[in-house]
C-alpha cells in the first residue's frame, strides 16, 4: 500500500538568487533538513489556524481561512494588512519555538516578511509571496497560492 505525500522542491527563479517553492505529490517522500525544512515550517505555521493544535493553541497565522474568501481586487488593503499581521505573528511564534538554539543555523529563522500579495481580477485567486531568511543568511521567497 502506498500513500501519496506532499513535499517541497526548490528552484532558482531569477538572477538575484531567489527561489520558488514547488509542492509535489509523490510516492517516494524524502526527509528534508536545513533551509528547506525552515521554509516548510514557515509555510505550515502561516497556513495553520490558531486553535487547531491542542499543544500550541495560540500558534498559526490563519492565512488559509483568508485565502478561502473572495476579495475585491480593487480594495485589497484590508487583506494585505491582515496577512502582514499574520506573518509578523508567525515570525514571533517560530522564533519563540526555536529558542533552545539546538538547530543548525540553516533551520533557524532570522526573518519572515510579506513580499507582496496579488489578487486576480475575478477576486477568486490570491497569491502571497513571503520572504524567509535563516540565521545562516540564506533567503528565499515562497509563494502561498
Amino acid at each position: 500500500m502506498s500513500k501519496d505525500l506532499l513535499f517541497n522542491r526548490l528552484e532558482e527563479t531569477d538572477e538575484q538568487g531567489l527561489y520558488q517553492v514547488f509542492h509535489e505529490i509523490t510516492n517516494n517522500p524524502k526527509s528534508i533538513d536545513g533551509f528547506s525544512k525552515l521554509v516548510q515550517v514557515a509555510e505550515r505555521y502561516l497556513l495553520m489556524t490558531p486553535g487547531s493544535d491542542i499543544f500550541r493553541p495560540n500558534d498559526g497565522g490563519g492565512i488559509l481561512s483568508l485565502l478561502r474568501s473572495n476579495v475585491d481586487p480593487s480594495n485589497i488593503s484590508n487583506l494585505t494588512s491582515k496577512i502582514s499581521t499574520a506573518v509578523g505573528a508567525v515570525r514571533s511564534q517560530i522564533i519563540q519555538s526555536q529558542s533552545d538554539g539546538n538547530l543548525p543555523l540553516d533551520e533557524q529563522l532570522q526573518d519572515l516578511f510579506l513580499v507582496d500579495l496579488s489578487v486576480e481580477e475575478s477576486g477568486t485567486r490570491i497569491s502571497i509571496r513571503v520572504g524567509v531568511q535563516s540565521k545562516s543568511g540564506k533567503q528565499e521567497v515562497t509563494i502561498i497560492p
